[in-house]
């Protein structure tokens, strides 16, 4: 998480500007304010360091970039129908520009068709005890946003529905939102009973 935040690493085309009305968007808002309120998604000056997804039609629906997950409200949530890691395009609807971890959540839905919802945190104590706990652990650290750490993950995505993005975060998956929430939370239980059981 040492890694300054500088916006999003991509050109953004947007194909229209309105608010998007989607009824999965209840439960996506109610999920961010979740993780945030759990320490998951640490707001600081440029919003807050997480971002969730869940899979719409031939694309998905993002939180945007520079959002306070704790305080989501209904324009903070962009549609991204293409993204191309090659010319670094992202093509969307929405009043704002998508989350700078869009290639990375293209890249799962791409790769992994049973999966509905990806949410990206972060979590210190997995950092720490992630590999100890038998967690997918990304073999480099990579920064946030680039090819280069969509290609982390494809090396670890298809054995595991929770990744720790070694130096960085952690994405859980799931078939539906509640899933990928419950896999976030429980792991972070998990890391909490490791770091009280081994008394560091």
């Amino acid at each position: 998480m040492g890694e300054v935040y500088t916006g999003i690493k991509f050109r953004t085309v947007f194909k229209g500007r309105e608010v998007l009305d989607l009824e999965p968007l209840a439960d996506l808002g109610s999920w961010c304010r979740r993780l945030a309120e759990a320490g998951l998604a640490p707001s600081g000056a440029e919003g807050s360091a997480g971002n969730l997804s869940f899979r719409h039609g031939d694309g998905f629906v993002i939180t945007a970039t520079g959002v306070n997950l704790q305080h989501v409200e209904e324009g903070d949530f962009t549609e991204v129908l293409e993204a191309d890691r090659r010319k670094l395009t992202v093509v969307v609807r929405g009043p704002k520009e998508p989350s700078s971890e869009s290639l990375m959540h293209s890249f799962i839905y791409e790769h992994r068709q049973e999966i509905q919802a990806v949410f990206h945190g972060h979590d210190e104590l997995i950092l720490r005890y992630g590999a100890r706990l038998g967690l997918g652990v990304t073999e480099l650290a990579q920064p946030y946003g680039t090819p280069a750490l969509v290609e982390e993950v494809g090396k670890v995505l298809a054995r595991h529905t929770y990744l720790v993005l070694r130096g960085h975060g952690f994405v859980a998956l799931g078939d539906t939102m509640e899933a990928a929430g419950h896999e976030a939370l429980r792991w972070h239980e998990e890391a909490q009973r490791y770091l009280r059981s081994a008394g560091e």
